[in-house]
């Protein structure tokens, strides 16, 4: 029969559960809010917890990392575009387009 699982659980187990759904319901508005009403309401922003995407001053090595480059078939070079560098591939040198200096890997 339908809500017989419901009826036989006690008002307290159904009032966890009520609070646990609206927990979930705030998490996917980018809100956790603890409805215990015993405790004090915290609010946690996930915001704080998804990590920062931090751009260097320096290019990625491009060994290692040569698919984060486009190829520019006019110059011959492979630009890096998240922090405007060249590579040019025959002296292996990074040219800052920023401020006009080369660069070069010591490994």
């Amino acid at each position: 029969p339908r809500g017989s699982f419901a009826a036989s659980l006690s008002n307290e187990t159904v009032q966890k559960y009520a609070d646990i759904a609206l927990q979930a319901a705030n998490w996917s508005n980018n809100n956790i809010t603890n409805t215990n009403n015993n405790n004090n309401t915290n609010i946690i922003n996930p915001e704080i917890y998804k990590k920062k995407k931090i751009i260097s001053n320096y290019p990625p090595l491009f060994e290692i990392n040569g698919g984060s480059y486009v190829f520019q078939a006019t110059s011959g070079c492979f630009y890096h575009p998240y922090n405007d560098y060249y590579y040019m591939p025959k002296s292996k040198l990074y040219y800052n387009a920023k401020n006009g200096i080369y660069y070069k890997y010591i490994i």
